[in-house]
């Protein structure tokens, strides 16, 4: 697998990652809830009885503060004073439910790298201590 043509796309994407400041903010904000209802879904599927309750609330709390964005946000990207407290507390739960995405895979590439690195199976934190 020819990782040059990848190479570039994949470098230009994340030094541009950080410059989000002229993005529209109903795009921004849709984008960040649709993530956060993409991990609250996952962990609904994981879950079960009251935790597996409480991730589908979150979902479809998330789900209709996106279908409201239109009416929160005015056309020149200015938030309705009223809306401003919903928008926030839902970003605040996107932002938790990304994180803990976030940390899960950084976890699991831990894992991967330390399984290639030592195929005979033991985890990089098993190593550490047995050494």
């Amino acid at each position: 697998m020819s990782s040059n043509k990848f190479d570039y796309y994949l470098y230009q994407d994340f030094s541009n990652a950080n410059y989000t400041s002229n993005c529209d903010l109903r795009y921004v904000s849709r984008n960040l809830l649709n993530r956060g209802v993409e991990e609250a879904q996952f962990r609904y599927m994981l879950s079960d009885g009251q935790q597996a309750e409480a991730y589908k609330r979150l979902k479809l709390t998330l789900l209709k503060v996106i279908d409201g964005l239109d009416t929160m946000i005015t056309e020149d990207g200015a938030i309705i004073y009223r809306y401003r407290h919903i928008l926030r507390q839902a970003l605040v739960y996107a932002r938790y439910l990304i994180a803990i995405e976030r940390e899960e895979t950084a976890s699991q590439f831990e894992m991967l790298e330390a399984r290639l690195r030592n195929p005979r199976g033991r985890y990089l934190s098993e190593w550490k201590r047995v050494a």
